[in-house]
């Protein structure tokens, strides 16, 4: 899978979180953290982007 670009820092109610545009139809919204040295990245939501802006 590749992303079409990096990811985004979310604001708003959405503050605290990232995303990822997948391809023209979906985005993956994600939180990323460092524990002890390791980026862990726990996905959220899954958007279909066709619906969501409508």
């Amino acid at each position: 899978m590749s992303f079409k670009k990096s990811n985004e820092k979310l604001e708003g109610d959405m503050k605290g979180y990232e995303s990822v545009r997948v391809n023209d139809k979906d985005r993956v919204v994600f939180r990323s953290e460092m524990i002890e040295c390791e980026q862990l990245i726990t996905v959220c939501n899954i958007i279909d982007l066709t619906k969501h802006y409508k």
